[in-house]
């Protein structure tokens, strides 16, 4: 079986690396559809979250309201969706 360890200090790092680059000014978004890619959704969006995240996106509204369920700081989440044209 495969596995994937996300270190969430690597996460703040990379964050961090980010923010360098782009600067202050900018909004993240963090993709945290799926439960954070099997990562835990709390444990990742908490970690974003304290470290300047303000917008997280997530696949349908099912993982938007799990995103805001039990969480003590609420940022809204954007649902990441394909809009055909008619």
């Amino acid at each position: 079986m495969t596995e994937a360890i996300v270190s969430l200090q690597h996460l703040q790092h990379n964050l961090s690396e980010i923010r360098r680059k782009t600067g202050e000014g900018v909004r993240i978004m963090g993709v945290v559809k799926a439960n954070a890619y099997g990562h835990d959704v709390h444990r990742v969006s908490e970690t974003l979250e304290q470290n300047g995240v303000t917008d997280f996106g997530v696949a349908n509204i099912q993982e938007a309201i799990e995103l805001q369920t039990g969480r003590a700081l609420k940022k809204p989440a954007s649902i990441l969706a394909f809009a055909s044209p008619l």
